[in-house]
């Protein structure tokens, strides 16, 4: 398949990510950035499977193991980090995305004033250390990337600077002037805009 086919609309985003798979120059890391429902996640998705599918020369078969555990949010090496509460269990965002791999429509959120802590980068950093389970490397999704405290946006920012190999990291907001200039300088942007 090729990606970003069910993307609808956001025409340069899908140009500015179709050339950099077409080219095999994918950038460690992207912000994906727009207003709610324009398809951030969506893209973020189909990346996930072009970096994990070997199926197919050029993009992903959607049909493999790969494919259906990247579709399901399941597959080891592709994590999302959301915006949580100390209230929010593991339990509570699994439920969460299984309901989204189910719907397809179920944003990625919880109710109240949730955000991303430094726990969490540290979570996701010591992920980064170790051998990926399917020997193909990482995808990692950051939803409401903006959502991250001062201190998980500067302890996110060496992964940023220096990933791991066959690494590719995927920060996802609605708000690109809430990410710290920093971190917005270690990521190639790709803007998307409103349906």
């Amino acid at each position: 398949m090729k990606p970003f086919t069910s993307l609808e609309g956001q025409i340069q985003a899908k140009r500015v990510l179709s050339a950099a798979v077409d080219s095999g120059r994918l950038a460690h890391a992207y912000i994906f950035a727009g207003p709610e429902g324009s398809g951030r996640l969506t893209a973020a998705l189909d990346l996930a499977r072009v970096q994990m599918c070997r199926e197919v020369q050029e993009g992903f078969c959607g049909e493999c193991r790969h494919c259906r555990q990247i579709d399901m949010f399941s597959h080891p090496d592709v994590r999302f980090t959301l915006p949580l509460l100390k209230t929010i269990s593991p339990e509570d965002t699994a439920d969460l995305l299984r309901t989204r791999a189910e719907d397809g429509i179920t944003p990625l959120r919880f109710q109240g004033n949730t955000y991303i802590s430094i726990e969490q980068i540290r979570s996701l950093e010591a992920r980064l250390a170790r051998k990926s389970f399917e020997g193909r490397g990482y995808v990692e999704v950051i939803v409401d990337a903006h959502r991250m405290r001062t201190e998980a946006a500067n302890a996110m920012l060496k992964t940023l600077e220096e990933p791991p190999r066959d690494t590719l990291i995927i920060l996802i907001t609605s708000s690109l002037s809430s990410l710290l200039p920093t971190v917005r300088s270690r990521a190639h942007t790709v803007r998307f805009g409103r349906l």
